[in-house]
């Protein structure tokens, strides 16, 4: 039986008809790089132009980087169809495997009559990449019984700044460094939530108030670095909470891929932005977004662009590139302004990039302000 319905597949994708009675129309996020052990998100539209009624099986597979195909991923028989009939769209997502090759994909979803004639087809490329082996672990904040998701981000050297061929990179973002971290952290895999908050420093009137899964925001660096984090490091020797060095959030923005605006490519026109995060282009309903709805960086991160922007630990200076350390970077001894990275959910998709350099003054409170903590110990 196993073998007939082998043989039943192989027939059905390479027969195809001459007209598509029944369309699908797919979309996904262009480009779409996917890490291995992560997942994303596409819709599907299926419009009938059937001349009678029918029922319609539907089924989807891949063509592998090798060029061979696997498949059926997922199948729906016998859907009912009339000439008029619409599906959609739906939502639907594909989890790719811990194992799964790397490279180019193409993924297909097919529509046919029984048992071999294809009506109706559509596809999309996507790239799966390696991410490292992604190392979670949750921590508890303090003694309140709330948790934060931490991706272990392993020490190394990378390429700080923007690239003199980035037609949007401002005179901050210069020069372009070398910097080695030479020490392992935790990092937030996502931004903190207003639930998080609340657990360790009680109520608070957010403006995007009642929305727990929401980044907290009009959160200034006062507020953190002064009543937060010593809160959460009341209960556990050696401080091991704090927020994340400019160039540690950048490397962990970037996630091993330096030689590019954003690490899934240049985007020039930064028309896959609105698939990595939330910004000016996608901001409908006005505000901040639940963290962890956009495709994450291949070392597990989440919203490192757009939603809310995230305050470093340093100090801002518009020249300390010209005199950063190449190792460990801790910014200025001084100053007047505080870091901030990422964008937000108000940002024009320039302020969006890796290397955008935002700032601010550490008491200024502001619905496009949050944080993202960082945690030194244990190591795994």
């Amino acid at each position: 039986m196993r073998k007939l319905a082998i043989l039943l597949f192989t027939i059905l994708i390479c027969t195809t008809a001459s007209a598509q009675l029944v369309d699908i129309s797919l979309s996904a996020p262009n480009p779409l790089i996917v890490p291995r052990g992560g997942s994303f998100q596409y819709e599907a539209l299926v419009t009938s132009n059937l001349s009678s009624p029918y029922n319609v099986d539907f089924w989807t597979y891949i063509t592998l980087p090798n060029g061979t195909w696997y498949g059926p991923l997922q199948r729906i028989n016998n859907i009912p169809m009339t000439p008029t009939t619409i599906i959609g769209p739906v939502n639907l997502s594909l989890a790719i495997p811990q194992n799964a090759f790397l490279g180019d994909y193409i993924f297909h979803m097919q529509a046919g009559l029984f048992p071999t004639t294809v009506v109706g087809e559509d596809e999309f490329s996507f790239e799966v990449v390696e991410h490292g082996d992604i190392l979670e672990q949750d921590f508890e904040l303090g003694n309140t019984g709330t948790y934060v998701t931490m991706v272990w981000i392993e020490p190394g050297t990378f390429m700080m700044g923007s690239l003199d061929n980035d037609p949007d990179a401002d005179d901050r973002e210069f020069p372009r460094h070398q910097v080695t971290l030479t020490e392992g952290f935790w990092m937030g895999k996502y931004e903190v939530t207003q639930e998080q908050w609340v657990a360790v420093m009680g109520d608070r009137d957010f403006y995007f108030d009642g929305r727990p899964t929401h980044p907290a925001e009009s959160i200034n660096h006062d507020d953190i670095s002064n009543d937060f984090l010593p809160a959460v490091n009341a209960t556990e020797p050696g401080d091991p909470w704090r927020l994340p060095t400019e160039a540690e959030w950048e490397y962990a923005c970037r996630a091993g891929h330096d030689g590019t605006r954003f690490w899934w490519g240049d985007d020039p026109g930064y028309g896959g932005l609105g698939d990595y995060a939330w910004y000016t282009g996608n901001n409908d309903p006005y505000g901040t977004k639940p963290v962890g709805q956009k495709i994450p960086n291949p070392w597990g991160l989440y919203d490192m662009h757009g939603n809310v922007w995230e305050w470093c630990s340093d100090w801002y200076d518009s020249d300390y590139y010209d005199i950063s350390p190449s190792t460990d970077p801790q910014g200025p001894a001084n100053g007047s302004f505080r870091l901030l990275r990422g964008g937000s959910w108000g940002s024009l998709p320039l302020y969006c990039r890796s290397a955008y350099r935002g700032y601010s003054i550490p008491s200024r409170r502001s619905v496009i302000l949050g944080f993202r903590l960082v945690r030194v110990s244990p190591s795994p």
